[in-house]
């Protein structure tokens, strides 16, 4: 089984947006028919498999301004791969990645966080930390400097 995303849309809302229904599926057919089960009355598009991946951050907190007394926002850099439990690796289930990120977290905090201090500490100088991403996982997030609003 694979996940998949599949796209679908109903005339009788007034736009044309549409939705996102994502199952387990064996292939794209297999998806379409579930989307159409649980949606008879949409039309219904394209079923495309999704990929999960997952990569280990250095994570930290970074000042976001002095709004409201000053501003702190999580950011993350991606690790160089050039250890084993730094390589990010890629999963066709979300269950499969969740899992996989358990692993190396458990790992990571075992070894490489020892003696580190938590981001929310003046002194922290990062801790490393595995996450999920749909698709390919991006050096560095966020991709944008969040602003106060």
């Amino acid at each position: 089984m694979q996940t998949f995303h599949v796209r679908y849309w109903h005339d009788d809302d007034g736009n044309d947006d549409f939705e996102v229904f994502e199952c387990q599926a064996e292939d794209r057919t297999h998806a379409i028919e579930q989307c159409r089960n649980a949606y008879p009355d949409a039309h219904i598009g394209t079923a495309t498999p999704v990929m999960f991946s997952v990569a280990v951050y250095l994570i930290d907190q970074a000042y976001g301004g002095p709004e409201e007394g000053g501003w702190w926002y999580t950011c993350g850099e991606l690790v160089d791969p050039s250890e084993p439990v730094f390589a990010p690796t890629y999963h066709g289930t979300s269950v499969e990645a969740y899992a996989k990120v358990l692993e190396v977290n458990t790992e990571l905090d075992r070894t490489h966080n020892q003696g580190r201090r938590p981001i929310s500490s003046v002194l922290s100088e990062g801790q490393f930390a595995a996450l999920v991403h749909v698709g390919h996982p991006p050096q560095n997030y966020p991709t944008t400097r969040p602003h106060y609003e």
